[in-house]
């Protein structure tokens, strides 16, 4: 299936060129009892210093090109009830669209709605942590753009739901997203 010409408008609008860090001004959206939870905000990359350090690299979706559920595990951090239970709400809504997979035309799947992409059509980690979700609200497709900075509560736990594989932000992209749209 060709691309449509939104989707061709967001592979123009968002590139793996680097550049200075994107901080979205509205970034910082989140429902009541995340917002209270929130004590900082961090980059992906300063919450894995370690593991990066090791040799390991940041990305978007680690199975690009596996079958879809093979990479759906997805979990919450937070020891709060109320915050536990706003990410895992988050997380179940994820979780149902993973086990309906095959619904889904090419292009629609969790994933596969973030940009930038590469040449194969593959999300990939942006170097300056600007990201372009594309989700379905009220019969179209809209376009919610997003950083990657991530909350984070007084004992530097996160906030959204995470992948079982630390290294994927497609969860924490598609959240933002959401929460920012909602």
């Amino acid at each position: 299936m060709p691309p449509t010409s939104f989707d061709e408008d967001l592979a123009r609008e968002f590139t793996a060129d680097a550049g200075e860090p994107f901080a979205d001004p509205e970034g910082a959206l989140l429902p009541p009892v995340l917002h209270e939870a929130a004590a900082s905000w961090e980059r992906p990359a300063g919450l894995l210093t370690e593991t990066l350090a090791a040799g390991a690299e940041l990305c978007v979706v680690h199975l690009a090109g596996a079958p879809r559920v093979a990479s759906c595990d997805i979990v919450c951090e937070a020891a709060d009830a109320a915050v536990k239970a706003a990410a895992t709400a988050l997380a179940s809504a994820m979780h149902l669209i993973a086990d309906h997979a095959e619904k889904f035309d090419d292009g629609a799947f969790l994933w596969e709605l973030i940009w930038p992409r590469s040449e194969e059509g593959q999300p990939v980690v942006s170097p300056t942590g600007r990201y372009g979700v594309k989700l379905w609200e009220h019969g179209a497709w809209r376009l919610v753009t997003i950083d990657d900075r991530v909350p984070l509560d007084r004992d530097g736990k996160c906030l959204l739901p995470l992948s079982g594989n630390r290294l994927e932000l497609w969860p924490l992209l598609l959240s933002k997203a959401l929460l920012k749209l909602s």
